[in-house]
């Protein structure tokens, strides 16, 4: 079956401030190839022969292209789910758990992403070929129960009202009994997916930060009331919710911070009807980090006494040292515990 994307031909999403559209020439025969340059009315078109042609050229400065980023339109060729590590895990667990990157790179730009040391363009990527994703899941599920995430490598619940794509993976979770997924956002759009609730397969992961931290690292994101608002709405819905802290960030007076924004969450939100809450500190990989300094001397989350820890599953990652990473999660721990039983609490790797 084909996937049903969101209705919005008829709207033009200026939001979004895109400077220009490529579209690789085999892209233009999917559906979603057709829909979203109808959301863009009038956004300059460039036909190419392949999107690393534009992604990968030498020379590009995530930083400067993020003030006006292309959208990239391409046919991904093979690569449509990856197995997660720890530093992914934390959602649905025990299940196994897998990503996919049917868009790369995002419409936010918080001063702590790895986007930003994994890549050197900031064009946005999305890949327009959602049947072989979908039909990748659902080979992998038929061999047993997983979860997948969905927005690992973006926020898809923010390009919703454009690509319509989360309303896709929740039909196919919906119709597979074998696949689960998350997906986590910093938005408040669930409007853009409430037509799906409920969704019982579905995990609807909001991301939670004090308002301090929110407007210092995390511009242009939803404001905490806003986006706890809309988990309220999506509980209310009898969709499945879940919060994320993470990173934890240690901004001035943190512990005061952290416990009015745990309270404020609390206030707003029914803690019976969260199924989880995941939680972890800063952490990338080192050349990662040495990237995003390179590129960042205007945010002082990036520029930390960072050290690295070598992972016993292999590789390294830079994160707080250990006294205060520690401290960061246990107390952010002790005040969720206060309002959700151990059980459903996950500390994430770091």
């Amino acid at each position: 079956m084909s996937p049903q994307y969101a209705p919005n031909s008829t709207k033009t999403f200026r939001s979004f401030r895109f400077s220009r559209l490529y579209v690789e020439r085999d892209a233009r025969a999917y559906p979603l190839a057709e829909q979203v340059p109808a959301g863009l009315d009038g956004l300059p078109l460039v036909e190419i022969d392949h999107y690393k042609d534009v992604f990968n050229r030498p020379g590009q400065d995530f930083q400067v292209q993020k003030r006006a980023p292309a959208l990239i339109l391409a046919v991904e060729r093979g690569n449509y789910l990856y197995r997660a590590g720890e530093r992914v895990c934390g959602c649905d667990a025990p299940l196994p758990v897998y990503y996919n990157d049917m868009v790369r790179n995002c419409l936010y730009n918080c001063d702590y992403c790895f986007l930003q040391g994994m890549h050197d363009s900031a064009h946005c990527v999305l890949f327009v070929n959602t049947e072989d994703f979908v039909a990748a899941a659902r080979r992998t599920a038929d061999r047993g129960e997983i979860t997948l995430s969905v927005s690992y490598l973006t926020d898809l619940l923010a390009f919703e009202p454009l690509f319509g794509l989360c309303g896709v993976w929740i039909d196919a979770a919906e119709s597979h009994p074998s696949l689960r997924i998350e997906i986590r956002t910093k938005s408040n759009n669930y409007r853009a997916i409430r037509s799906r609730a409920p969704a019982p397969s579905t995990l609807l992961s909001f991301s939670i930060s004090p308002e301090p931290a929110r407007k210092r690292y995390e511009p242009g994101c939803a404001g905490l009331r806003n986006r706890l608002f809309a988990a309220r709405e999506a509980q209310r819905d009898g969709m499945r919710v879940g919060l994320c802290f993470d990173p934890i960030l240690p901004v001035s007076d943190w512990r005061a911070a952290y416990d009015e924004c745990i309270a404020e969450t609390f206030r707003t939100l029914d803690p019976e009807r969260i199924e989880e809450a995941t939680l972890g500190v800063f952490r990338a990989a080192p050349d990662f980090l040495k990237r995003m300094r390179r590129s960042r001397s205007d945010t002082d989350v990036l520029h930390a006494p960072y050290v690295v820890q070598h992972e016993p599953e292999g590789g390294a990652v830079a994160t707080h040292p250990p006294e205060l990473r520690e401290a960061l999660v246990e107390h952010v721990s002790a005040r969720l515990s206060e309002h959700l039983p151990p059980d459903r609490i996950h500390p994430i790797h770091g």
